[in-house]
């Protein structure tokens, strides 16, 4: 992927972060909305900015309360996220263990709206999924970036290079990703 790809992608991840409810109301996400109007503005932007318009649709969603309430909602682009994901967890393995990810390792990112999906998938090991979850807040190494960021990892007691991830956007957990090597992985 080169760096226009990756720039194309950091520009949807802050316009669908921006947007999100939680979001709402915070001071830092507030100073990003001139760069998501630029964004917006890009000529290089407008297929990206049909996609989302195009999937624009409205519910009844439940509140904070447990009230239905109509909301907009819009269909995001998955792979997109998944890509910004495995990006930051690189970066961040590189911070915490002072070298690159091998070659032969690779990043899996799941978004916490697939996570129901993947214990179902799991079938016998579906409490596995709890058990990393609850370990990366209980045990888990956590840095933060004001109220903007935040992340916490563990490292696997298998393999040095094997590590997981739990990464935060305006306080809400988004990914749970990990670092294995692609063959032991494939067994």
């Amino acid at each position: 992927m080169c760096n226009g790809e990756f720039a194309k992608n950091d520009d949807y991840v802050r316009l669908v972060l921006t947007t999100t409810e939680g979001a709402k109301g915070n001071l830092t996400r507030d100073e990003l909305i001139p760069a998501v109007k630029r964004f917006a503005e890009r000529e290089g932007s407008k297929r990206i900015l049909k996609g989302l318009y195009d999937s624009l649709g409205s519910g009844y969603y439940p509140n904070a309360t447990g009230l239905f309430v109509k909301r907009q909602h819009f269909i995001v682009e998955g792979a997109r996220l998944d890509a910004f994901a495995r990006r930051v967890v690189k970066a961040l393995f590189y911070r915490e263990k002072g070298h690159r990810l091998p070659d032969k390792y690779t990043v899996n990112a799941i978004n916490y709206r697939r996570m129901r999906e993947v214990e179902r998938l799991s079938g016998d090991d579906r409490d596995f999924w709890s058990f990393i979850i609850t370990e990366l807040i209980k045990r888990g190494q956590r840095q933060a970036w004001s109220d903007v960021f935040a992340y916490s990892w563990l490292q696997s007691p298998n393999d040095p290079d094997a590590t997981w991830w739990r990464l935060e956007f305006y306080g809400t957990a988004q990914y749970l990703c990990s670092t294995w090597n692609e063959a032991e992985a494939a067994r």
